[in-house]
């Protein structure tokens, strides 16, 4: 159990951690969500601060804290730093815990590692401030979901890019192959546990993406679309395309990349996917469309989107 006081100086961008008889004793779930929701407001309400420098009074003090949060040899906890710590946000067991096996599961692609199962329910939420509302994303529940996707897949504007303007019975088969592909993650978004969209988060290693760049073991991909109109506008796309960047980057430190290949005249999408940090780097022709690729670096979005 823990009893301390957290004081905040933003103008000084100095958090001091102090002992203290009278605070609540708190468990080292509690003292952690304590500290992240200080530093996070911190960093959040001041996007110039770069760091914050801690002030930790005695030894006990400084071994949790240093414990918890990557300080440097001398106590400064870097923004870029703090957002790459997955205990607050990601909401399951990091794929960066299993283990390089390498695997060949379609003899079209090339060697590549063995992925880990798919985590259940919610996988990532965080309270976003610059549009106050929760931002998360689960696995996709066929029984759960089914009738509002294919309300949005036979959205028009949703069907003009993604064409698959079917059948509830179809798209339950798609919902089901996409639940058994082990390079695929099909999640819902949601606001505050409203349903807002649809994201495809897959390894592009096995993917045939992969054949029209220099893929590494553990970069991911991206397909996505918005079938809520109440949740369209730049405000939400930011808010959610910067969540589930944040999730990929945090579910495996093995990623150094994210992808998509948006179509090419997705003009929409390349104004407000620059704002994220998405880079458009050529065109080329897949077999049913001509598309885009558009990158994230890990190194890019922890220095510059926070």
């Amino acid at each position: 159990m823990h009893n301390f006081e957290i004081f905040a100086i933003g103008e000084q961008h100095k958090v001091i951690v102090k002992s203290s008889e009278n605070a609540q004793r708190n468990t080292d779930k509690e003292a952690l969500n304590l500290l992240f929701n200080v530093v996070s407001e911190c960093f959040d309400t001041e996007s110039s601060i770069q760091y914050l420098q801690f002030e930790l009074d005695d030894s006990s003090v400084a071994r949790f804290v240093q414990s918890k949060l990557p300080l440097d040899g001398e106590n400064k906890l870097y923004k870029s730093a703090f957002y790459q710590l997955s205990d607050h946000w990601h909401q399951h067991t990091s794929s960066s815990q299993y283990p390089l096996v390498l695997v060949q599961s379609n003899p079209s692609y090339r060697l590549h590692p063995l992925r880990p199962p798919k985590p259940e329910a919610v996988v990532y939420k965080r309270f976003d401030c610059n549009c106050n509302h929760d931002v998360s994303f689960r696995l996709i529940d066929k029984q759960r979901d089914l009738q509002k996707f294919t309300q949005w897949m036979n959205n028009p504007r949703v069907a003009e890019f993604w064409e698959q303007a079917w059948s509830e019975e179809k798209l339950a088969d798609f919902i089901d192959e996409r639940m058994n592909d082990s390079h695929t993650l099909p999640l819902i978004g949601e606001f505050d546990g409203q349903p807002f969209g649809y994201v495809e988060a897959y390894w592009t290693a096995e993917d045939r993406l992969s054949a029209y760049y220099d893929a590494k073991p553990y970069d991911r991909g991206i397909h996505l679309l918005v079938g809520e109109e109440n949740f369209r506008g730049a405000k939400y796309f930011q808010s959610w395309m910067k969540a589930i960047s944040h999730y990929l980057f945090l579910d495996d430190m093995r990623t150094e990349k994210i992808v998509l290949e948006p179509r090419y005249d997705n003009v929409r999408l390349f104004t407000r996917i620059e704002e994220v940090g998405y880079k458009k780097h050529f065109e080329f022709n897949f077999p049913h469309k001509r598309s885009a690729f558009v990158s994230l670096e890990r190194h890019a979005f922890f220095t510059e989107q926070w």
